[in-house]
């Protein structure tokens, strides 16, 4: 891979969690009332709650070759993921929703954590298809995902990517999508990027091609 993504990646995940935060601080003073206390204030530097990463896992991908220097760079942006956001939740995605402890990833590694993760499922049978609905699945109604809200949601995929999905099951979504970041590993030197505008018609500059040589 050569690194032109690098500084697009790097843009568009902080256009999300470098975006304007507001909290409320009890020990600020009141503007206006003298000795009163509490007051919402900017907050720089905020730790978010929740982190969502979907790795396409379709059978021609291959997690290390394809995904391991994109992790790295993620990691390296705040020295470690795991210090901006309290909680990272993992889906390994293709033409079933394969989830691996969705809840937390502790440590400081972040490609350490999950490519061991990934480990665990080379006895689950691969499909050539990547389909969006294992993407879109765990934030169904019902599913474990639809009550959390993401800080930043980022979907790794492929070439192999297809949407299976009506824009009605697409909805619910779509409501992350100013806080979603797509990142496409391609062959391609000018992918085609008509099926992810199928599933997020605003893509804005939100996908991040990174294009695999070799």
């Amino acid at each position: 891979m050569v690194n032109d993504w690098v500084r697009p990646l790097k843009n568009a995940v902080r256009q999300i969690t470098e975006r304007e935060v507001w909290g409320f601080d009890p020990d600020a003073p009141h503007p206006r009332v003298q000795g009163q206390f509490g007051l919402e204030v900017r907050v720089f530097n905020k730790q978010f709650r929740h982190l969502f990463l979907c790795f396409d896992v379709s059978e021609g991908v291959d997690f290390t070759r394809d995904y391991a220097d994109v992790i790295d760079c993620l990691d390296r942006i705040y020295k470690g993921i795991g210090k901006r956001f309290k909680r990272i939740h993992v889906n390994y995605w293709a033409e079933n929703s394969y989830l691996v402890e969705p809840f937390s990833i502790n440590g400081q590694r972040l490609l350490s954590e999950l490519s061991s993760r990934y480990a665990g499922l080379e006895d689950e049978p691969k499909s050539r298809r990547a389909l969006a609905s294992a993407i879109v699945k765990p934030f169904g109604v019902d599913e474990q995902w639809f009550k959390l809200k993401p800080d930043m949601l980022l979907i790794f995929t492929s070439d192999n990517i297809e949407n299976d999905q009506a824009d009605q099951n697409l909805h619910h979504f779509r409501r992350f999508r100013e806080r979603t970041v797509w990142v496409y590993v391609t062959a391609e030197k000018e992918p085609d990027l008509s099926v992810i505008s199928s599933i997020e018609p605003k893509l804005k500059r939100r996908v991040v091609p990174v294009v695999r040589h070799g």
